[in-house]
């Protein structure tokens, strides 16, 4: 985001940025697609996708990859970790005990603009199905 380019405002990225603020599930672009439906009938899926690039290039939402699945995203900017659930697909916000490396500090003579930790497992909820 070194020349962030200029955006003219628009009423359906406004409202994708609500829902993900809202939202906890860390959800994909077809999930935010069929809930913005809901609001303006007439959005395209590649609206959807157009909004989210440029929420995520303006440092809005990050786009969390999911090896088994679909990007997922979310507005929440904080360092954060990720729990990965193998069985059902979920992905959670942790606390973690990781270190953190402060953003702009040097590591290996690397400077640091970001950090994520990833947890891969079997959630609670599936866990009590299990048993």
């Amino acid at each position: 985001m070194n020349n962030p380019r200029l955006f003219r405002y628009s009423r359906q990225r406004e409202k994708i940025l609500a829902f993900l603020k809202d939202s906890k599930d860390h959800p994909s672009a077809d999930e935010i697609y069929g809930k913005m439906k809901e609001h303006f009938p007439s959005i395209s899926l590649g609206t959807v996708y157009r909004n989210l690039g440029v929420l995520h290039e303006q440092g809005h939402v990050n786009r969390i990859i999911h090896a088994e699945g679909p990007d997922r995203f979310d507005a929440d900017m904080y360092a954060h970790s990720h729990f990965y659930c193998e069985k059902c697909g979920m992905i959670y916000d942790i606390e973690s005990d990781s270190k953190a490396i402060p953003t702009g500090k040097l590591l290996n003579g690397h400077r640091i603009n970001k950090q994520t930790t990833s947890y891969y497992g079997i959630c609670d909820t599936c866990l009590k199905k299990s048993h």
